[in-house]
């Protein structure tokens, strides 16, 4: 299998202000799941399965 060849950066023609409203909601995503990491005594019993995904990925 040939190796993965990305774009070239920077990319053109994005719309950033479209994406402006999805990065918002992105990081309010994040902060909700921040503060429900902060209130659990063990953290990792909900991080376990993100960071196994991320392996197999």
């Amino acid at each position: 299998m040939p190796p993965y060849q990305p774009d070239t950066l920077p990319l053109e023609n994005i719309d950033f202000r479209a994406l402006f409203s999805l990065v918002g909601e992105a990081n309010a995503e994040l902060a909700r799941y921040d503060g429900l990491l902060q209130g659990i005594p063990n953290p990792a019993v909900m991080l376990s399965p993100l960071t196994t995904q991320e392996a197999v990925l």
